[in-house]
């Protein structure tokens, strides 16, 4: 049955006006698996000479470098003749080669054809799955010196920031020390700069880190006449370069002067959803939502809003500030990245989104920083368990039970139900780990996630390594005042 429909669309092309031309930068690559099928390659082969870039093949000989998205060529006139033939050809090859499925080169190369749409529509009716349809990322890019291995596992770049996901695997353990983004030979971002650097996941031997780097926009070439603001939020993301050519330079505290280099070509990532205010949000103590704009990118989500009332309230409560507590659909927080702006317009940025996000509440808060019940945070005694749960009244801040605590040898995770889903998050970071005489702070949340085995709960894990021998639980109470909800809508997918 392909064959017959595969027949069908050769004959059709080759029917179209032969007046017409194939693009040349097409007919060199199709030229290619042409002569591989004469010659009878192999299925790999064939998908090789297809994917195959001069600029591809240069970039390969240049060590440590990472092609990060695929850089979009000028489109050539569309000519239907060899289109359609070439179309079909391609996707032939793909049925031919028993894989279902083309490589994002593959369908770089259809979309420059004619009577793409059309074809894209009927390989799915054949079993076969485009880019499109199947997402490819690129292949992690290790470098391995002096008994530790730093493997670079995604770079996403937005217009604004850079998100970076890093393995390192040292038995030693060694901290790093900064990490570094280089543009055109001058530092654009300096990971120790922006703050703490440290690592989201631990095992035995390996740590996993996920960094923000904000780019400064002076350094990045290419940009339009008219920007001069230090501040990247005061940039559209529309504004900011399409492709950046960058050296990621990684350096460990024990030997700062052999940095680990990675040279990588990255395009920007569109945005992929905006958030708007749903209906008025009017909060307590005479505050008021006037417009909330929310952008989300794969690498940052970014909320503006405007307040009023907020003049008048900062001069009653001096020296208080609003928070704000980002939930999804599915009751999931978000832990600001970055809080800025002036306190009736503040920026704020979060992590991105992920697709299931569904329609967003912002829960903005204020708190006294002086405990309320205790000069000093209360110690838990007790372990918990699902038939003695331990119970917590946290004043304004809500009510909480601790079901369980675990240990793993680098994490401790507690399982715990909050009065209420949008008290989670500061419940959360009411409780952490501290030394005897609770002065010093070790153990903070490194992660809040819902349960998915008990709904309701949520998980909280705490990273073990960071805490020494006698540090113990303990919960804060604070003056805590929740303003109430403000609603956001998605208006784009």
């Amino acid at each position: 049955m392909k064959n017959d429909k595969l027949d069908e669309w050769l004959r059709s092309g080759a029917e179209q006006t032969e007046n017409d031309s194939i693009p040349p930068d097409i007919q060199s690559r199709l030229q290619l698996v042409y002569d591989a099928i004469e010659q009878g390659q192999t299925g790999q082969n064939i998908r090789g000479n297809l994917s195959r870039d001069p600029q591809e093949e240069q970039a390969a000989s240049v060590p440590d470098t990472m092609e990060v998205q695929p850089v979009t060529k000028r489109k050539s006139p569309w000519m239907l003749r060899y289109g359609m033939t070439a179309a079909a050809m391609l996707i032939g090859i793909g049925g031919t080669l028993g894989s279902g499925y083309f490589s994002a080169d593959m369908a770089h190369t259809l979309k420059q054809l004619p009577g793409v749409p059309a074809v894209y529509q009927l390989t799915s009716h054949l079993g076969w799955v485009t880019a499109d349809e199947r997402e490819s990322k690129p292949d992690p890019l290790s470098i391995e010196q002096q008994g530790v291995t730093m493997t670079l596992e995604s770079v996403v770049y937005d217009g604004r920031k850079v998100y970076l996901e890093l393995k390192q695997h040292d038995t030693q353990k060694q901290p790093i020390q900064d990490v570094e983004i280089y543009i055109d030979g001058k530092s654009a971002a300096s990971a120790k700069e922006q703050g703490e650097i440290r690592a989201q996941h631990h095992s035995e031997r390996t740590d996993q880190y996920r960094l923000y780097l904000n780019l400064d926009p002076q350094v990045l070439f290419g940009l339009p006449d008219g920007i001069v603001s230090n501040e990247p939020s005061d940039i559209e993301l529309s504004q900011m370069p399409a492709q950046l050519n960058m050296q990621i330079r990684v350096s460990l505290k024990q030997n700062p002067n052999s940095p680990f280099i990675y040279n990588v070509s990255v395009q920007k990532q569109a945005q992929t959803a905006r958030y708007i205010l749903k209906k008025k949000a009017s909060l307590s103590e005479n505050l008021a939502v006037r417009t909330v704009e929310a952008d989300v990118t794969p690498a940052t989500t970014y909320i503006d809003l405007k307040i009023d009332g907020f003049d008048k309230w900062h001069h009653r409560y001096e020296g208080g500030g609003v928070h704000f507590i980002l939930l999804d659909a599915l009751n999931r927080p978000y832990h600001p990245l970055e809080d800025s702006g002036e306190p009736a317009t503040p920026h704020m940025e979060y992590s991105s989104l992920p697709d299931d996000a569904g329609d967003l509440t912002l829960i903005p808060y204020t708190f006294n920083l002086e405990p309320v019940s205790k000069k000093y945070p209360v110690p838990i005694q007790k372990e918990p368990s699902d038939s003695h749960p331990i119970e917590l009244d946290m004043g304004t801040t809500g009510k909480v039970k601790i079901m369980e605590r675990t240990f793993t040898d680098n994490e401790i995770t507690l399982r715990i139900q909050p009065g209420e889903a949008y008290q989670a998050y500061m419940v959360a970071y009411s409780l952490w780990y501290g030394d005897q005489k609770m002065h010093e702070v070790r153990g903070r949340p490194a992660q809040i996630i819902p349960d998915p085995a008990h709904a309701g709960q949520y998980l909280i894990t705490y990273d073990k390594t960071k805490l020494k021998p006698g540090d113990r639980l303990c919960y804060y109470v604070s003056n805590m005042r929740y303003l109430g909800e403000i609603p956001l809508t998605r208006v784009t997918q």
